[in-house]
């Protein structure tokens, strides 16, 4: 058995989306929702997506986006998550 949370984050440089602060938060509450679901035997599905809303070029998504599944990586790491 499954249970999926999907989170989009907005990317807009102008508007300073999306913060460390938003991102940080997001990737702790993944994570804990992932050891939740795997407490309860539940295979764990948490997809963060960038979404490019503002002016900004690929370079900046790419950037972020790598900043974003870093952090998530290293926030499921934190709580123990098996990736297996």
């Amino acid at each position: 058995r499954f249970a999926k949370w999907r989170r989009v984050l907005q990317l807009d440089p102008e508007k300073g989306l999306s913060s460390s602060v938003a991102i940080g938060n997001i990737v702790r509450m993944t994570a804990r929702y992932a050891s939740i679901c795997q407490s309860a035997r539940l295979v764990p599905v948490v997809e963060l997506e960038t979404e490019p809303s503002g002016k900004h070029d690929a370079h900046y998504c790419a950037q972020v986006s790598e900043d974003v599944l870093a952090a998530h990586f290293k926030a499921l790491a934190d709580y123990q998550i098996d990736l297996e």
